[in-house]
């Protein structure tokens, strides 16, 4: 699947960036972004006309043009003389910052506390929330989480649905973050109940559309939750004739049915956002588009399509200079090349890739980078240059599994030296029980320690166990190379060497030779099954032919598949009257099948070529003699077997 693409507009209108989320196959972990600009909560309740009137130009002003916005809002503290009007504008003001300014809306917080000491609890943690954004964006997860939970403890902040609303929505991303998806499920859930019951559909749409990304994440995979919502953020842009969000419901709607495997649901929503993006004329999001239908069409084994839309999304990545999504782009068209088997296509494809990458470091799309070139590789018959490319694939899972790890284990580090400091003002608090607190501090800081060390462990181990899984894969993978893909029998090329095996081992078992029978095998009628069923009906034919032909033969014979509906059956030390026997009980086996996939009434039959060794030169001669008797059996009528004679 492709990514997940976001966007969030504020509760008053405003529009806010389009925002992408990337991951594996799809996403690695979904970390949801919640940003609402616009009018902060508080600021137009209650409030002159002409003031939010003022705020909402200064704001959009600050959008465009910082220096200009900030000289505008200072314009307006200054013009009010009312303590609550001031504040109003410095809310406003501090959420305009936040995002790309996060140190100075800290700073402007900071200043507000000192500058009203006394303002009422509503406001001091209304501006609390909007620290602990500002200390998002600057990195500090803990921080920002702790300013979050102390909100929604406060039995004062329902008091204001929206600030009860973004507080559970900002924890819930938190608690994305780190993998707590259970927790972040809750806190959309009851942030989209109290939007409903404020009646506030802008608000519902959004966290709707939040929490549809989050049922959409592989870790959660609810994607039958996620569906009805993403059409409800859908029809509610269209009602507003929204054309940027209506074409991000409809690409997350590709995007979801992708990951359930719905690939013709997926192509249809996708070009249906890539049509509402050619309206916008947006050229980045229109390449993005492209992409994303280019990966599900190559997956429908459409790749020349896909192709085609991949070489207009590098272009425009090339004109741009996106090199990192070109490399993205390079990537996915390596991999259409591949499904055309157009090899040197898909090599230069991936090699200007790892350009990228080397120079810009990113483990998640070098391991898939790799992955690409090592299936490549295999398919090109280089078993060495693949087995070391899966080695630097392993590699860099392996670093994004240390990552991980020291992400958790910093976690726990953190949430260990909160609950000491939590633990040292209590102590305060209650000098009487001093003693008996310190000793249970200890003992809770050592459990923490125990299950620090405990879960480090598990996630070494765990990463351990795949690095060694992931070995004992790339050793099976000459040997998957080998097989036939739709029937899981050895293909000609493993076919004819297991051939070559069994002739000479024939020829020096004995002085005069050991028996050697091959039969050369033909489905009756298959074009014709083809033609009248389609051809997914002759695949399942050849599937189950493949199956009963396995099954009915002696453990030591060898069976393969060698062209479209033929088939070559070994059997060492069988005379040509036990081969005649064999290949009679395989013809009646195969007719007595029921095919109810094609009608009730249907058979399929096959037909039998055999020869045994004689005096022939070498295998080919013997094979060529199962050909020409199997060509005699076709002749006679078909599904009989015929012993090849000269």
């Amino acid at each position: 699947m492709g990514f997940l693409k976001l966007t969030w507009n504020t509760f008053c209108g405003q529009r806010a960036p389009v925002i992408y989320v990337t991951g594996s196959k799809r996403r690695l972990s979904l970390t949801l972004v919640l940003i609402f600009f616009g009018l902060s909560f508080g600021a137009t309740a209650n409030t002159q006309p002409q003031l939010t009137q003022e705020l909402s130009a200064a704001e959009t002003l600050f959008a465009s043009d910082a220096k200009a916005g900030e000289a505008a809002f200072r314009t307006l503290l200054t013009q009010q003389t009312e303590p609550e009007a001031q504040l109003k504008v410095q809310q406003v003001w501090c959420w305009a910052l936040a995002p790309a300014q996060p140190d100075a809306a800290v700073t402007l917080v900071q200043h507000v506390n000192s500058q009203h000491p006394t303002m009422a609890k509503l406001w001091q943690l209304r501006f609390q929330l909007c620290q602990g954004y500002a200390e998002e964006q600057r990195g500090d997860n803990q921080r920002a989480f702790e300013l979050y939970q102390d909100i929604l403890q406060q039995e004062l902040s329902i008091q204001d649905p929206e600030l009860h609303i973004r507080a559970l929505s900002l924890r819930a991303e938190q608690y994305a973050r780190t993998g707590e998806y259970p927790k972040a499920l809750a806190d959309f859930q009851q942030a989209l109940a109290v939007a409903a019951q404020q009646n506030d559909p802008n608000a519902e749409s959004y966290i709707s559309n939040a929490l549809a990304n989050l049922y959409a994440d592989p870790a959660v995979a609810d994607y039958q939750d996620a569906i009805p919502l993403y059409q409800r953020t859908l029809a509610y842009h269209r009602s507003k004739q929204n054309l940027q969000d209506e074409a991000t419901a409809l690409f997350n709607l590709g995007s979801t049915y992708e990951s359930m495997g719905d690939l013709p649901q997926a192509l249809e929503y996708l070009q249906q956002a890539l049509k509402v993006e050619l309206q916008r004329k947006q050229p980045d999001d229109i390449a993005y588009n492209q992409r994303s239908i280019a990966i599900v069409l190559t997956k429908s084994g459409r790749a020349a399509e896909a192709v085609a839309l991949l070489d207009q999304a590098i272009a425009h990545y090339r004109n741009s200079n996106n090199l990192e999504y070109l490399a993205y782009c390079q990537l996915s068209r390596a991999v259409s090349y591949k499904a055309l088997q157009q090899w040197q296509l898909a090599a230069d494809d991936l090699a200007a890739a790892e350009q990228y990458f080397k120079a810009n470091r990113n483990p998640r799309f070098e391991a898939r980078l790799y992955k690409e070139f090592a299936d490549l590789q295999a398919k090109r018959g280089e078993w060495q240059s693949a087995f070391l490319l899966q080695l630097q694939q392993l590699q860099r899972d392996a670093q994004l599994q240390q990552q991980l790890l020291d992400q958790r284990t910093s976690a726990l580090k953190t949430q260990l030296q909160t609950e000491q400091i939590r633990s040292d003002k209590e102590l305060l608090q209650q000098k009487n029980l001093l003693q008996q607190q310190q000793l249970q501090d200890a003992e809770q800081l050592k459990l923490w320690q125990m299950i620090a060390l405990g879960c480090a462990t598990m996630l070494i181990l765990t990463l351990l166990l795949l690095i060694q899984r992931q070995r004992k894969l790339s050793r099976q993978l000459a040997d998957l190379a080998l097989l036939d893909e739709l029937t899981r029998l050895p293909n000609r090329r493993h076919t004819v060497a297991m051939a070559e095996q069994l002739w000479q081992q024939s020829n020096a078992s004995t002085k005069n030779g050991a028996p050697f029978s091959v039969l050369a095998l033909d489905i009756d009628f298959f074009k014709s099954i083809n033609d009248t069923f389609g051809h997914q009906a002759g695949d399942l034919v050849l599937k189950k032919v493949a199956h009963c032909l396995r099954f009915s033969l002696r453990p030591q014979d060898k069976i393969g598949r060698v062209g479209g509906e033929e088939f070559l059956i070994l059997l060492p030390a069988t005379l040509p009257s036990q081969a005649l026997e064999i290949a009679q009980r395989l013809c009646l086996e195969l007719e007595a099948l029921n095919w109810p996939e094609l009608a009730p009434d249907r058979k399929v039959t096959i037909s039998i070529g055999i020869a045994g060794k004689a005096q022939q030169a070498d295998l080919l001669q013997l094979w060529h003699q199962a050909d020409t008797a199997l060509y005699q059996a076709k002749h006679q009528g078909r599904n009989q077997a015929v012993l090849f004679s000269v």
